[in-house]
């Protein structure tokens, strides 16, 4: 049984895994390593200012009031790509 986080030696998951955990895309295209650009799965404060267009002092005060979820990797700060998708229909949504 594969631990969280690591590859499963079945290979029934492994799609799914490499979707999750790589960023690849789950239907085979361009599965090859060659061919295969990574996304990512985590933003730091200054990449997600660039993405919004806003100030970096901007992500911070929307991270520090809770607004945008946050997570540490050691001393770190980065935003989930899933949670910043999240926000964005959230407020994009409310916004129309």
């Amino acid at each position: 049984m594969a631990g969280k986080g690591s590859k499963p030696s079945d290979g029934t998951l492994a799609s799914e895994w490499e979707m999750h955990v790589l960023g690849a895309p789950a239907d085979g295209e361009g599965m090859g390593r060659a061919s295969r650009e990574l996304q990512p799965l985590v933003f730091t404060p200054d990449e997600v200012a660039e993405l919004l267009c806003v100030s970096r002092y901007t992500v911070y005060r929307l991270i520090e009031q809770g607004n945008i979820p946050s997570v540490h990797i050691g001393r770190l700060r980065r935003v989930r790509k899933v949670d910043l998708e999240r926000w964005m229909e959230e407020h994009l949504s409310s916004a129309s």
